[in-house]
């Protein structure tokens, strides 16, 4: 077997695992039968099979972000193997170093601290003692019943000032949020420092960044255009961007998409144009 063989075999290999990991995401989320049933168990032996059932469904989602981590990191090992100057292995180089990893764990540590404020999977009551609980700290479980993926969903609260809430939906929702804005940010600071990208670094920057930002997170773009919109004709439109942050959220994700597309053919351009200035000075 070549390398070439070697190399599609292992990209195969990734994008399997790539497809349990999806289906790890969103499949047990979505037939949890909290999502299905109007009345909540009862019986306590009901209650402790739900309670189960519960859990396997976020250990489902944790197994399911692990194998998709796993196979995305395959696969930039994979392709950095392939040739200089093309678009997968531009991705890697932008992505696999130790600098573009130490800058995509503190853009993913920033935006889950961002967006968990704004999707309340945290709550904190400054004003002193506000969350009530018998005790603390405390764990609450919600088994029943609501849209798909808003159950199960665990409470803990951790002090009197102090909650983490987290149901499925939620979960998915920051783990490819955070992985995506990251990429991005990883993306747009390759370009940054790439020779031969001129302009193109600063719309890749743009484009990655604030679509990530302003598009993932509908309820933080709704209050930075607040400020930025306020008393003029456009802040009307603020409205209609929080009444369909559910649909914006979803076309977040293909845009993203298309931001990290838009990204990586930029970078392997002007990866080809450092690679032949570099040939050209050697001969």
């Amino acid at each position: 077997m070549d390398s070439d063989d070697g190399l599609r075999t292992g990209e195969r290999r990734a994008y399997r695992r790539f497809a349990v990991g999806f289906a790890l995401l969103f499949g047990p989320m979505t037939l949890y039968p909290g999502n299905w049933s109007d009345v909540g168990p009862l019986a306590a032996g009901a209650q402790a099979s739900w309670a189960l059932v519960g859990a396997l469904v976020f250990a489902s989602i944790t197994l399911g972000a692990v194998l998709v981590l796993w196979s995305w990191r395959t696969l930039l090992g994979v392709w950095r193997g392939r040739a200089p100057g093309t678009v997968r292995r531009s991705i890697a180089d932008a992505l696999a170093g130790r600098r573009e990893r130490r800058t995509m764990a503190i853009s993913a540590a920033a935006y889950v601290l961002l967006v968990g404020a704004f999707l309340s999977v945290y709550g904190w009551s400054s004003g002193g003692p506000g969350i009530w609980a018998s005790a603390y700290p405390s764990a609450q479980n919600v088994l029943c019943c609501g849209p798909v993926g808003e159950t199960p969903a665990a409470i803990l609260i951790v002090a009197p000032s102090f909650e983490l809430v987290t149901y499925p939906i939620v979960m998915v929702t920051v783990f490819l949020a955070t992985l995506l804005f990251s990429m991005n940010v990883a993306m747009a600071t390759a370009l940054l420092s790439r020779r031969g990208s001129g302009p193109t670094a600063v719309g890749g920057a743009s484009v990655g960044t604030v679509s990530a930002l302003l598009v993932n997170c509908p309820s933080c773009g709704t209050i930075l255009l607040a400020n930025l919109l306020a008393g003029t004709a456009g802040a009307g439109l603020l409205v209609a961007w929080a009444a369909y942050s559910v649909p914006l959220m979803l076309l977040s994700f293909p845009l993203s998409l298309a931001a990290l597309a838009w990204s990586s053919r930029r970078l392997s351009r002007a990866d080809s144009v450092v690679q032949c200035s570099t040939a050209g000075s050697l001969s």
